[in-house]
């Protein structure tokens, strides 16, 4: 079958939507929760969260999870694509991994120009140490006004999109990079599942969330399924993960909460240690 050109007809990937569909009422199951209100930032921080857990998954559980010819097939017609602005659609319209490999190489030919000159400068004149990244904006209403940020202007988009079609279509490192190998982000097999790394950033949003809102009352030890008395924190989870779109077994719940909060008392300990070693 061949490829899919998701940017085609105006459209956009599920994967680069940036829509926060599904959470009406939101609000309401939080605070019936908790038994109180949740404040502003903290729910602007979930619904954050909720979004870019929703739009991953679908990526890659969805009918239009995309795989390496779809990314091929995107990469061909954007080197076609001869108008500027429709080559900015494209890159706004393909899925996120292929937009990601676009990104790595774009970054990767600045890191060989800051390797050989110690700096990079951009289109504005700006000096840059460390490579800096592809800003589109428009991906969000309230950014549709903002003007795209190219480092390397259309021409370096261009360069980046081929070198990214050159990787992936040869699985080689190209000729003259050194350190461009080839970008394995869409793999020629799809056997396997592919780590969920969203569903564990969520789940530490839930544990976040637990710790400043969750009742010493609803502190009970996490139950095993069968015992008719789970835990909140669990219950919770899956309230929070059934708004993204993912229904979890209580066995998942569980071994993403205890992930989670190794992560997040990690960054704590992170925190303090930064904190002393500045007060000294």
């Amino acid at each position: 079958m061949a490829g899919r050109v998701f940017f085609r007809a105006g459209q956009r990937h599920s994967s680069r939507s940036g829509h926060k569909t599904g959470l009406s009422g939101l609000r309401e199951e939080l605070s019936r929760f908790f038994l109180r209100p949740i404040s502003e930032v903290d729910l602007d921080i979930l619904v954050d969260a909720l979004a870019i857990a929703n739009m991953e998954n679908s990526a890659q559980t969805g009918h239009d999870r995309p795989n390496r010819k779809d990314a091929l097939a995107q990469l061909k017609a954007m080197t076609r694509t001869k108008d500027d602005d429709k080559l900015i659609h494209a890159l706004r319209g393909c899925d996120r991994m292929t937009f990601e490999a676009i990104q790595w190489c774009h970054a990767e030919i600045i890191n060989e120009i800051v390797l050989q000159a110690h700096h990079f400068v951009d289109v504005h004149g700006h000096i840059h140490q460390f490579a800096p990244q592809i800003e589109l904006y428009g991906e969000h209403h309230k950014q549709s006004n903002i003007l795209p940020y190219l480092p390397m202007g259309i021409a370096g988009i261009r360069k980046a999109i081929n070198f990214a079609l050159q990787s992936i279509d040869s699985d080689t490192p190209l000729p003259g990079a050194t350190h461009l190998p080839s970008f394995r982000i869409h793999p020629t097999s799809q056997a396997g599942n592919l780590k969920k790394t969203y569903q564990t950033k969520l789940a530490m949003t839930c544990v976040s969330m637990w710790a400043g809102y969750g009742r010493p009352d609803q502190r009970k030890p996490w139950q095993s399924p069968g015992t008719g008395n789970q835990s909140a924190i669990v219950n919770f989870t899956g309230m929070i993960f059934s708004f993204a779109g993912m229904h979890l077994s209580h066995s998942r719940l569980v071994t993403l909460l205890r992930g989670a909060r190794i992560e997040r008392s990690q960054e704590l300990r992170d925190r303090r240690n930064a904190r002393k070693g500045i007060s000294k």
